[in-house]
């Protein structure tokens, strides 16, 4: 026991003389527009921007909640949006507040289009680039509840890479929570897309294709889900930036950089704001589930 004495006594000595905590100011940086974007074909195309807000205030988000709706007093309206390329330029119309969105756009796979926000009340301009990438084809897919588990299913998919040169994918999941979520009543509605992108959860599955066999990609993989109504699976061909992009925002919200506090720096293609401007047609289907 007397070994133990003196090891206590440092301990009491210690925590007896740690100094109180200080208080710190710390300077916060200017609001900022972020950008998220969804193409639902070569031609129909939504654009939502919000503000960033600071790091001390508390409001009731992250970038994987979608229990939660996002503050009204983030979303960037009354902007002035366009997108311009080959000397065409268009101007999306506001649907809703912070939700922008054209149904003529004229998508050419390859060319590069340049994104423009005046965001008026604020005073503040961003400009971003991207390139429209060849769309990729998810050919087969199926999902079944687990006759041996409750509440678990599984999918299966698979589809072909689009090129001999290096490509990214994502590969996301959409399910309907009765009770909070509401179906459009037509399809490809860029409203209800563009608010989903608002609430966006991080189920996605991150493709390269180091990860193919002889130019293929297949997995089954398992999930839960207490009450599956609707399901839906989107595959995208997106740039090396995005997929960047999407790493790094799955690895800040995950539960072991919680738990180190690692600072993430989440990769943008907006000058003078965030998030990330893409032009990339997904392919995706939606179901209704038996139960």
């Amino acid at each position: 026991m007397k070994n133990w004495i003196p090891l206590l006594y440092a301990v009491v000595a210690f925590v007896s003389c740690k100094p109180e905590p200080l208080d710190l100011s710390v300077p916060q940086a200017p609001q900022q527009i972020v950008v998220a974007s969804q193409l639902l074909d070569s031609s129909k195309l939504a654009i939502v921007l919000t503000r960033t807000f600071n790091a001390t205030e508390s409001k009731g988000i992250t970038l994987a909640d979608s229990s939660q709706p996002f503050p009204e007093e983030l979303l960037v309206g009354n902007a002035l949006v366009f997108v311009e390329s080959n000397g065409i330029q268009i101007q999306l119309e506001e649907i809703s507040k912070g939700v922008y969105a054209t149904l003529i756009l004229p998508g050419i796979i390859g060319n590069t289009y340049t994104l423009t926000v005046k965001d008026i009340e604020k005073g503040q301009d961003i400009v971003s680039q991207t390139q429209m990438f060849t769309k990729a084809i998810l050919d087969t897919f199926s999902i079944a509840k687990t006759p041996d588990a409750t509440n678990t299913y599984q999918l299966y998919y698979a589809f072909d890479d689009v090129g001999p040169e290096e490509n990214w994918y994502v590969v996301n999941f959409y399910t309907q929570d009765l009770a909070r979520d509401t179906l459009p009543k037509k399809p490809g509605d860029l409203d209800y897309i563009a608010k989903r992108l608002l609430e966006q959860r991080l189920d996605f599955d991150l493709i390269s294709d180091k990860q193919m066999v002889n130019g293929r990609y297949s997995i089954t993989k398992q999930f839960t889900s207490n009450q599956l109504d609707t399901f839906g699976i989107a595959l995208t061909h997106i740039s090396k930036g995005y997929y960047d992009f999407l790493t790094a925002q799955r690895k800040y919200n995950s539960v072991a950089n919680k738990l180190r506090g690692e600072i993430i720096n989440i990769p943008t293609n907006v000058q003078k704001g965030y998030g990330f401007f893409a032009l990339q047609i997904p392919d995706a289907y939606f179901m209704t589930m038996e139960q």
